[in-house]
């Protein structure tokens, strides 16, 4: 892999920090591909397509993956989970 290429988020994820970020610091040569999910992100990087900015949740678990740097604050991703009313009562899923 060119460990100078990258994994980028295109404009379906402009409102995430790290694409702020990149847009702002990395020159458009060195993006690889852009991808419009953040699961498309861990998969172009778990294929050999650049080094990617992932979220921990999501890639701390792939085998295959190896953090390059420890998560910067700044970099920071809030995540919203939902549940249907329905399913409120429901243990497993319960706050």
């Amino acid at each position: 892999m060119d460990r100078s290429r990258l994994v980028a988020p295109d404009d379906a994820l402009a409102h995430l920090a790290q694409a702020k970020w990149m847009r702002e610091d990395i020159p458009e040569a060195r993006i690889a591909v852009r991808v419009n999910t953040l699961l498309g992100m861990v998969a172009a990087v778990r294929s050999g397509m650049g080094l990617g900015l992932l979220l921990c949740f999501l890639a701390d678990d792939e085998k295959d993956l190896v953090r390059l740097a420890e998560p910067a604050d700044e970099l920071d991703t809030d995540l919203w989970i939902l549940r249907h009313p329905a399913l409120k009562g429901v243990a497993r899923i319960k706050p």
